[in-house]
């Protein structure tokens, strides 16, 4: 694995929160968190070859190519897989329970440090999407 997806799920075991991560320049316009009300968004997950498109009602990260991530941040497309060569990523961390808003702040914040301490990361964006909250621009 590569240090940044190491370091992801680090944090995602320690807080016990879905950490995900994706390559900037391989997003196709805006990325998108939501219900895939229609289904068909394409799909290639990892350690495939055929397309498995999103199902009606889905909730997936999409671009305007298709499906970055199924069933939240867990499954995650070939399309947009951390490399030894990727220079610029996103990260989610997911929480849907308000009383551990907290927790993720310190686990956001946890990661931020370690890769800047560790893998000499440059994080140019530091924002928590909340539903009164919902964009944050990718920083490209």
């Amino acid at each position: 694995m590569e240090p940044l997806v190491d370091t992801s799920n680090t944090i995602g075991i320690k807080y016990t929160m879905p950490v995900g991560a994706e390559v900037i320049d391989a997003i196709e316009g805006d990325l998108h968190l939501g219900v895939d009300l229609e289904g068909g968004k394409e799909y290639i997950g990892i350690g495939s070859d055929k397309n498995d498109p999103t199902l009606p009602g889905e909730v997936c990260y999409w671009d305007d190519k298709g499906a970055v991530s199924r069933c939240w941040n867990w499954r995650d497309t070939i399309r947009t897989t951390v490399q030894s060569n990727t220079r610029a990523s996103t990260l989610s961390i997911e929480n849907l329970d308000p009383a551990r808003a907290k927790e993720l702040e310190q686990a956001f914040h946890e990661f931020c440090d370690l890769a800047e301490r560790y893998l000499d990361a440059n994080i140019v964006s530091r924002d928590i999407a909340t539903k009164d909250h919902p964009v944050i621009p990718l920083g490209r």
